[in-house]
């Protein structure tokens, strides 16, 4: 059932109305977005087009970029690790007079746990979203290994309770197996 309210076929839309794609690679994109692991014959037949056809356009829509990839997205609480957790991180260029924020920023993301970094502006530099199992577990990676990345300054930690989108709870529960 496709959402029209949903950001990625509001994006769609969008590039639409504005020429970048052309109304058969807006279908094709609608059918991805509700089901990306249909197979092309799918695509082409729910798209009136031809399989060669829907197989070309979706290659030409990778080459563009964007499509960026197929992806799964993981149940973090059925999987042991239902924190969410953000955290604010301040560059101290004191601390990183060799170290560029694009480089903390980089450094940051490979800890593990840690899912994304985004330069932010504001009062602080850095938000730093991570999915971590147990507390004492995201106070290790805090204390001992955000603050050894040369120019990582204070730090404030944001624990989600929930999260929505599109007005709809997104937050996964673990399943009792």
């Amino acid at each position: 059932m496709r959402d029209p309210k949903s950001n990625e076929h509001t994006v769609v839309q969008f590039i639409s109305e504005t020429g970048v794609i052309d109304e058969i690679d807006q279908a094709i994109l609608h059918e991805l977005i509700d089901n990306s692991r249909q197979s092309t014959q799918a695509i082409a037949n729910a798209c009136n087009i031809s399989r060669p056809t829907a197989h070309e356009r979706i290659k030409k829509l990778q080459e563009k970029e964007i499509i960026e990839e197929f992806s799964i997205n993981l149940n973090y609480a059925n999987c042991g690790i239902p924190l969410k957790v953000f955290i604010l991180v301040s560059f101290d260029a004191v601390l990183g007079k060799d170290i560029t924020q694009k480089e903390v920023a980089k450094l940051l993301s490979k800890i593990p746990f840690v899912l994304r970094v985004s330069i932010i502006s504001g009062a602080f530099d850095f938000l730093v979203e991570v999915q971590i199992d147990y507390m004492e577990r995201l106070a290790d990676v805090i204390t001992e290994q955000f603050r050894d990345i040369p120019g990582v300054g204070n730090t404030q930690t944001l624990i989600s309770f929930s999260q929505y989108k599109q007005g709809i709870s997104t937050t996964k529960r673990k399943l009792n197996l």
